[in-house]
């Protein structure tokens, strides 16, 4: 996954023209990319644990040392899917709340021209419909992906949610 994300600015708007609560859509991409961190860090913390757990020459041995291993690699590359698809999930949300407030802005600046506030209307709709399809084909990678990890023991689906980004 790459760096830190955060929300993108919000142009600024007075009015509720396309009846979506912006600032709610924006507070909830923030808040789904602040659970970013915490989960690669606790994910992180285990991964040095497992390692110190069953490495070195005085480390776990055994069947059951590997078959924990194994276990944990599968669990690992799983809480790393989730983590990617909560930050597509931000990334969504995020582009939804900035695309309908630069075209909140748009509708005040139109309000005395109804041709263009048919057109802002337009484009708020549309920018819902990209948002849906966004989010859908967001849910058919990880369900895809989750029956890839039922189907797959090794647990590589981990690796096919991170290549295909939507």
């Amino acid at each position: 996954m790459t760096g830190p994300r955060s929300t993108s600015p919000l142009a600024s708007f007075a009015a509720h023209w396309t009846g979506a609560d912006i600032r709610r859509l924006h507070d909830l991409a923030a808040v789904l990319y602040g659970y970013l961190p915490e989960i690669t860090g606790v994910t992180a913390a285990l991964n040095q644990e497992v390692a110190q757990l069953t490495g070195g020459e005085e480390g776990w041995r055994g069947p059951v040392a590997s078959a924990f291993t194994a276990a944990w690699q599968r669990d690992a590359a799983a809480v790393e899917a989730l983590a990617q698809v909560v930050a597509w999930t931000g990334d969504v949300i995020d582009d939804l709340a900035a695309e309908l407030a630069a075209i909140e802005r748009t509708l005040e600046e139109a309000a005395p021209v109804a041709a263009g506030y048919d057109q802002a209307m337009a484009a708020a709709g549309q920018a819902s419909e990209r948002a849906a399809a966004r989010l859908s084909d967001l849910y058919a990678v990880f369900t895809a992906g989750l029956g890839d990890r039922a189907a797959d023991p090794a647990g590589q689906s981990g690796a096919h949610l991170r290549d295909s980004v939507p």
